[in-house]
């Protein structure tokens, strides 16, 4: 007997965000041609006003293609310190996603002024406050988008999300997070006084071309010979190949479109209230 399974993005996990005042899609695949239920309930957090309506907020079922992809839309809602239960069941299979809030989701992205850890900063003073604001969530994954044993990338865009999780705050598990993003998330919470989520998808390192879609590259004329004048463009026929000139470094994280493919491309759906962009020194050399 088969057992079914229900795949979500990788960041579909307990004690997430959502964004609020928009609609949030919810998708996956699983069995195909099949009846999926989606449930959405709503509970009272610890600052919760009393005169809400709580319980189901959210009931649909829908049938998964051929190829078992489903998707809902949720209904829109507003920040609160409520929190959710997400459940989806498929016949006799049920998957839920515990803890899930609606505030404010940003993307952090860029290089080195971004990644830096808080750690090596003096935000790392700011710890001890910072986990007292326990409506913060910082969700992190694999800095390049490869596991452990992985060196090469992949030329299209990968809905893969390598060791990605939802952190909470403490005065230890945020030391390895971005410093500005942190910050930022931070400031942001206390101002707003609403669940914040921020996405750190920082690498170091990286160039700017790294970061945008294959699309962008070739369509831009500009662009594409600037990568090429810096021996960085790569296609399907030279993909991955470290073969460059003794005069230009390179490493496959610079190819055109990675960072695209590894960091940003697994959340796309993903409802967003911004991104905060801060690079470094990569591309210091070439301003226009």
């Amino acid at each position: 007997m088969s057992v079914i399974s229900i795949r979500l993005p990788g960041y579909f996990k307990d004690n997430m965000v959502l964004q609020q005042g928009v609609t949030n899609r919810i998708f996956g695949q699983t069995k195909p041609n099949a009846k999926i239920e989606a449930l959405l309930e709503r509970y009272p957090g610890i600052d919760s006003a009393k005169t809400k309506e709580y319980g189901i907020v959210f009931q649909s079922t829908e049938e998964s293609d051929a190829r078992g992809l489903f998707g809902f839309r949720l209904p829109v809602l507003e920040a609160s310190y409520d929190f959710y239960r997400l459940s989806l069941t498929v016949e006799n299979t049920r998957c839920s996603i515990e803890n899930i809030y609606f505030g404010e989701v940003w993307l952090a992205l860029g290089e080195s002024n971004m990644s830096m850890p808080v750690r090596y900063t003096d935000v790392e003073d700011l710890l001890p406050q910072i986990s007292k604001q326990q409506k913060i969530r910082i969700f992190t994954m694999a800095e390049y988008g490869l596991s452990a044993d992985e060196d090469m990338f992949l030329f299209m865009p990968t809905a893969r999300i390598i060791n990605g999780q939802w952190l909470t705050p403490d005065t230890e598990n945020l030391l390895d997070v971005s410093a500005t993003a942190l910050v930022f998330a931070a400031r942001l919470q206390e101002s707003l006084n609403v669940p914040v989520a921020i996405y750190d998808l920082a690498a170091a390192d990286t160039m700017i071309h790294s970061w945008l879609p294959r699309e962008i590259i070739e369509t831009k004329p500009h662009l594409k010979q600037h990568v090429q004048d810096v021996e960085h463009y790569r296609d399907k026929s030279n993909w991955n190949d470290l073969l460059s000139s003794e005069a230009t470094s390179f490493s496959r994280k610079n190819q055109p479109t990675v960072m695209y493919n590894h960091k940003l491309a697994p959340f796309t759906g993903l409802s967003i209230r911004g991104v905060l962009f801060s690079h470094g020194e990569s591309d210091v050399h070439y301003p226009e």
